[in-house]
């Protein structure tokens, strides 16, 4: 029988050195989780503030070229007149035309600019909702906390009142917020070992 309780503990230990390694890792996960939320976040704050930039850029573009257009009417209404002088507003007609037309390319290059960045705010949401759920998806399964450490596993009994005589759920609770909860808990096995050993005994004295 003792053979079989320590074959029992020692398989305990292997679980317990196991389920911490897991816990280690999941940690680890979730902080790599969280860093990339970080960087998405950023990634999409700085996307936004570059879309607002290119839309006061073409409010701006789009007032210059109204300018230049209404320059364009007056400069040639003024196309009247000696042919010297018609030339030389044709010539300035040209060279505004050559302005505007450039404006209307800066125009349309920004509004490309702008489909780009709202891709990529789209692309970085999607991707922010997704590392989310991944993260809370973990959570779940490795019994995490918001702070990504593992919730401590105790024990529900209502049929003995052991639990809160020995203590075992607040002894449970402070193993296994040590960095290795492994010597305290044989310890303690050992221990309720002890008691049901010297048990065992007295009964069997008193079955005698």
């Amino acid at each position: 029988q003792t053979q079989n309780l320590q074959a029992k503990v020692s398989m305990e230990c292997d679980a317990k050195v196991l389920a911490e390694q897991e816990r280690k890792e999941a940690e680890q996960e979730a902080v790599v989780l969280k860093k990339k939320n970080k960087v998405i976040e950023s990634g999409v704050s700085t996307a936004q503030v570059a879309q607002e930039k290119a839309e006061k850029d073409i409010v701006v573009m789009n007032e210059a070229v109204a300018h230049q257009q209404t320059q364009n009417a007056y400069l040639a209404s003024r196309i009247d007149g000696q042919e010297e002088e018609k030339n030389t507003w044709k010539a300035e007609i040209s060279k505004s035309c050559t302005k505007s037309g450039a404006l209307v390319a800066d125009n349309t290059q920004l509004r490309d600019e702008i489909d780009r960045l709202e891709e990529e705010v789209a692309t970085c949401q999607h991707d922010l909702v997704s590392y989310r759920q991944e993260l809370e998806y973990i959570k779940r399964e490795d019994v995490l906390d918001d702070a990504g450490r593992q919730r401590p596993v105790l024990i529900q009994s209502n049929d003995s009142d052991l639990l809160e005589k020995l203590q075992i759920n607040e002894f449970l609770y402070e193993a296994q917020q040590a960095r290795n909860p492994v010597p305290p808990m044989i310890e303690k096995i050992a221990q309720i070992l002890a008691m049901l050993h010297e048990g065992q005994g007295r009964a069997d004295q008193y079955l005698a």
